[in-house]
């Protein structure tokens, strides 16, 4: 009867010391998303996910022009969106294509539809434009387009809408890992 139980309690802590094998969660993650310019030389970093995390981060979306077989996409990237006075600046670009692709988008090239960037000053907002009578272009170049992500970088020059003018420059701008949302 002692050897049954020695017997029956070995076979217990056997049972109850079983692992089981977890499926490894960087497998299950989506890649790291950055997405960052500068602005008159200040550098702005919008890292993230927006498909993921609504305040910060950056995702393109596939939008559907009503009653049409038309499309177009649109970036946005933005960190502590408009909701606070402290928010960094809020960048979007749409995109005039059907199909997301590899390529140089410009508005001069008629590729991009259009480009605004908030710029916070305090806690009222002030869209930009590019320039689009002085020569300037604002360039948009999508490098790599693979399973449902996207790289590109960007620069160009904007004036300001509410602010008598004023030009801004946005160099070494940069996304990767940028969610496509079909």
């Amino acid at each position: 009867m002692k050897k049954l139980l020695l017997i029956l309690i070995t076979a217990l802590m056997f049972i109850s010391c079983k692992k089981t094998i977890e499926e490894p969660k960087s497998a299950l993650l989506s890649p790291v998303s950055t997405f960052k310019y500068k602005i008159d030389g200040t550098l702005v970093e919008m890292n993230g996910s927006l498909a993921e995390n609504s305040k910060e981060g950056s995702v393109i979306r596939k939008h559907n022009v009503f009653n049409t077989s038309a499309s177009y996409y649109s970036l946005a990237a933005t960190k502590d969106y408009i909701h606070t006075g402290d928010g960094k600046m809020p960048m979007h670009f749409v995109f005039s294509t059907n199909n997301l692709s590899t390529g140089t988008y410009s508005i001069a090239n008629g590729k991009l539809n259009h480009v605004n960037i908030i710029k916070f000053g305090g806690t009222k907002a002030h869209w930009i434009a590019p320039f689009d009578n002085d020569g300037s272009i604002f360039i948009v170049n999508v490098t790599k387009v693979t399973n449902g992500f996207a790289d590109g970088n960007f620069s160009g020059n904007f004036s300001s809408q509410r602010i008598g003018g004023s030009a801004i420059q946005i160099t070494e701008g940069e996304f990767k890992n940028v969610k496509i949302l079909e």
